[in-house]
């Protein structure tokens, strides 16, 4: 199982995922040209994940916009991309992001697979999802990692909270 910690400075692992409208995600370190917060969550449904989906999407409109600055990516003005990722089914995710009028997609990864590529995957009698959180640069590279312990357990909204001004400093820092 790889240490999140480990993909700290390096280029981030690539994926393709389903989204919660049924297309495809493509990540690709070398080749994706915006900065990117990619979260890791438990599953729709539950108190935690309902508010750190509203923090996020915080996050990402005030990214997405000229009020702060330091969230875009000066070297060519991307903006930030968001995408939250858990193993539950796309309908499921869907739900979750229409009931929430999020603007980021939530992607499926009900094996496990894409969580376990990033270190935010827990075996205990079977796979579980971390919280987690990654800051990617434009180019590629993991800047920051965020994870809670044993969540997929229990989260407080005290972690999530910082979860998100971590990831908010790091954005400032490369932005």
């Amino acid at each position: 199982m790889v240490n999140p910690e480990d993909l700290r400075g390096r280029k981030a692992p690539a994926f393709d995922l389903v989204d919660h409208n049924g297309n495809t995600f493509h990540f690709h370190p070398d080749h994706f040209g915006s900065p990117l917060v990619i979260f890791f969550f438990v599953g729709p449904g539950n108190n935690a994940t309902t508010y750190q989906m509203g923090l996020m999407m915080q996050l990402y409109e005030q990214s997405q916009y000229p009020i702060r600055p330091g969230l875009r990516d000066s070297q060519n003005s991307k903006t930030l991309q968001v995408v939250g990722i858990c193993p539950s089914k796309q309908k499921s995710l869907a739900e979750q992001a229409n009931s929430r009028k999020l603007r980021f997609p939530l992607l499926s990864d009900p094996d496990y697979v894409v969580a376990s590529s990033f270190g935010a995957s827990r075996l205990f009698d079977r796979f579980v999802s971390k919280r987690a959180s990654f800051v990617i640069d434009a180019n590629g590279i993991v800047m920051e990692l965020y994870t809670t312990p044993l969540a997929g357990v229990r989260s407080s909204s005290i972690d999530i909270e910082r979860h998100i001004r971590c990831i908010e400093e790091t954005l400032n820092k490369i932005g």
